[in-house]
């Protein structure tokens, strides 16, 4: 619970930052967006699923 309160706060500080930042030169922060894998994973289904598959 301790370490979910700092990573917490730690995101609230890099907010205040980032608005900080925005007001002090007035440009926008670029997001970086991670690309999408071309193939994905498929997951396996779960006995529950199968279960009601068979059902």
């Amino acid at each position: 619970m301790f370490k979910k309160l700092i990573s917490k706060k730690k995101r609230q500080l890099k907010k205040e930052a980032k608005k900080a930042l925005y007001e002090v030169t007035g440009v926008k922060p670029i997001k970086i967006k991670k690309p999408k894998p071309l193939f994905k994973k498929k997951r396996k289904p779960t006995l529950k699923r199968t279960i009601k598959k068979l059902f």
